[in-house]
């Protein structure tokens, strides 16, 4: 269904989750609960100095959390993968889950801002300091965003070692901020208790009150030592804070056994991943022992053994092929997937670039990428040979290539870099290589097959795009006849031939934004027609092309090539077709076998 006019109005203000202007927000968010967790617990205790509690910054934390409230109905969520945008769907999601808490605080918020500014009697009677500070341990509850805060950043992390590093952090600071509040919670008992009269901590220690910073260290080294085997002269002294110190003890000592078991996890399995690489250079420095190489020999063999270990590191690629259960995921997640793997590879095509970058074309680019297929290739290894009947357009992503042809200067080669498209024709149709290409290093090629391309671009492609490539697959097949020694290689082989492909991007561009304005041409043969006419007649003419060519004589190389569409003609009779006082019969293209 549509959305009605107040859904897409409300839709232009929608938020994705992962935009800039959210991650933004988020960051001032956790910046704001970092400050709670640290002040809030020195303001309870009273030991947070006076200037620290500004009107300003109190002001400033209830207004943001009060935009967070109502920004959270206009972001969007993720379900089953995919970022969920409907603003009624947002909506419901929100108030079924944290609304309530969220809306709760809030309001807390707002109440110990009146009750601090407020001159009435009744706002008098009930503005007691202890309650409206208290209050604000219901901050604590936006813990939860701190936690979502860290998932994200750990699946942002595509390394081992950072994430391994994350976890760490993240556990050293976890039991940072829990010894912090301890120790809060230890100064708040002593000093409740010394100024009623009881002897504390405090008393045995002479503790100036008035020294602030003297006693919240000395707290905070209390605590620690109780999750440690340290040393302090900090004791209890009454009944409440021994009472208090056994508590805090247990804790420790759950907490402590989690926290020792959890870093040397950690540290296990960052150890785990150069196990393999030390283990190899034990049998290394085994060897340089029992043979007696020299030192000057022995420094330079470790010298290329680590370069040639960062080499192979840094050329180490994963495939999505190596994702368990990968297509178990849905569809359009796994679409995304493939898009944001390969768009840059679909785009280093420029023809591609120019005509699919767009937008509004993204769904094309899409499918494009989904259907690319990878592998990879050793070194020696033989992609093709000359002659060989091609199947596939070929771009690699990283590694050596090289390409030979006996069209080319005696013993002369050529370095395929990288995201160079080879043997594109097969695109277009069929074609047999005009050379061998071989792997000097080992390779990652993505694959495109020539007839899931036609398949996926004319039955899904708007008849503006399907015209420009046809002008550019009629340029591709005249430059056949025209090329050196009659013959079109597999690969644009010096600067000439790049130009020319550049300037046959641009015919192919002003073919398709001519043929974009055209509503005649759109109405006869858009694939959204109702009829469908246009696109089966399109995919029968592709398919039999050279069945339904002239038989006329050609050069070797014209006859090399079957051309994208029927021809560039065909486009230009159907224009004719449905020109006004046109003469010709609309006669569909025969089907062959």
């Amino acid at each position: 269904e549509r959305p009605g006019c107040m859904e897409q109005f409300v839709l232009r203000f929608m938020l994705h989750p992962e935009s800039r202007r959210r991650l933004l927000w988020v960051f001032i968010g956790a910046c704001l609960l970092a400050w709670d967790m640290v002040f809030i617990p020195l303001q309870l205790a009273s030991l947070a100095p006076a200037e620290w509690d500004t009107p300003v910054i109190q002001k400033s934390s209830m207004f943001f959390w009060m935009a967070d409230l109502v920004l959270n109905f206009f972001t969007g969520f993720y379900q089953d993968g995919i970022a969920e945008m409907s603003p009624g769907l947002v909506a419901r999601h929100y108030l079924k889950g944290w609304f309530a808490p969220d809306l709760m605080i809030v309001s807390v918020d707002l109440m110990s801002t009146v009750m601090v500014s407020g001159e009435s009697e009744i706002i008098r009677l009930l503005r007691s300091p202890r309650l409206w500070r208290a209050s604000r341990l219901l901050r604590m509850l936006r813990l939860r965003r701190l936690m979502e805060i860290g998932t994200r950043i750990a699946d942002s992390t595509n390394s081992e070692l950072g994430l391994v590093i994350v976890r760490i952090v993240s556990l050293v600071c976890g039991i940072v901020m829990l010894n912090h509040v301890l120790a809060c919670v230890w100064y708040a008992i002593g000093r409740s208790l010394h100024d009623d009269g009881v002897d504390t901590w405090i008393t045995g220690r002479n503790l100036d009150l008035d020294d602030l910073g003297h006693a919240y260290i000395s707290s905070f080294h209390w605590s620690l030592t109780q999750f440690t085997p340290a040393t302090q002269n900090i004791g209890p002294q009454s009944f409440e804070e021994r009472l208090y110190a056994s508590f805090v003890v247990l804790v420790a000592l759950i907490t402590f056994s989690t926290f020792l078991g959890k870093m040397t996890s950690a540290m296990t399995q960052l150890l785990t991943l150069n196990a393999r690489m030390y283990k190899t250079e034990v049998i290394l420095r085994k060897f340089i022992g029992d043979n007696n190489i020299s030192k000057k020999l022995g420094q330079q063999l470790w010298q290329a053994y680590r370069q040639q270990v960062q080499s192979a590191a840094s050329q180490s690629k994963t495939s999505l092929a190596d994702i368990q259960h990968m297509s178990s995921l849905p569809v359009n997640l796994q679409m995304d997937l493939w898009f944001e793997t390969y768009k840059k590879v679909i785009f280093a095509h420029p023809l591609f670039e120019k005509l699919l970058s767009s937008p509004k074309n993204k769904p094309l680019a899409r499918q494009l990428c989904f259907a690319l297929g990878e592998r990879f290739a050793g070194s020696g290894q033989e992609i093709f040979a000359e002659g060989q009947e091609a199947t596939a357009a070929r771009c690699p992503t990283w590694g050596q290539l090289v390409y030979a042809s006996k069209y080319l200067r005696q013993d002369e080669v050529i370095d395929v870099p990288s995201l160079q498209w080879i043997s594109e024709a097969v695109l277009w149709g069929k074609w047999k290589h005009t050379g061998s290409l071989t792997v000097k290093v080992m390779t990652r090629l993505v694959e495109l097959d020539g007839r899931k391309f036609r398949e996926i671009f004319h039955g899904n492609a708007p008849h503006h795009l399907r015209k420009g490539c046809c002008e550019y697959a009629d340029k591709f097949e005249r430059e056949a006849s025209t090329s050196r020694d009659n013959k079109l290689m597999d690969i644009p082989i010096d600067d000439d031939e790049k130009a020319l492909q550049r300037d046959w991007v641009e015919e192919a561009e002003k073919a398709a934004d001519a043929a974009m304005g055209s509503s005649k041409f759109a109405s006869y043969d858009s694939p959204a027609s109702p009829s469908g006419g246009g696109s089966s007649r399109w995919k029968s003419a592709i398919s039999v092309f050279q069945a339904s060519r002239p038989s006329t004589p050609t050069s070797p190389a014209r006859q090399n090539i079957a051309r994208f569409a029927a021809d560039a003609g065909e486009v230009r009779r159907r224009e004719a077709l449905t020109s006004p006082g046109s003469s010709l019969e609309r006669t569909p293209v025969s089907a062959h076998p």
